[in-house]
């Protein structure tokens, strides 16, 4: 069990417990979405090697579609 003591202008604030970072937490709050992604059949077959040729074609060219359009937004909404 880890112990934290934090200090704000308030006063102090003591964590007892686990205390994990930030990045951890996520990962573990994304376990289930993780698990569900890489169970997904054409998941699986991309990385048993039997995905079909076509298949795969088609997910890179809607992929190269998606990341154009993507491409020309980012100026607009980050000022670039």
């Amino acid at each position: 069990m880890a112990q934290c003591t934090i200090s704000t202008k308030y006063g102090h604030v003591e964590i007892i417990g686990e205390v994990m970072s930030l990045s951890q937490q996520a990962w573990n709050r994304s376990k289930q979405l993780i698990g569900a992604i890489k169970a997904h059949p054409f998941n699986q077959k991309l990385m048993n090697g039997t995905l079909d040729r076509d298949r795969f074609a088609y997910y890179i060219e809607q992929d190269s579609l998606y990341l154009r359009k993507f491409a020309r937004c980012q100026p607009q909404y980050f000022h670039i």
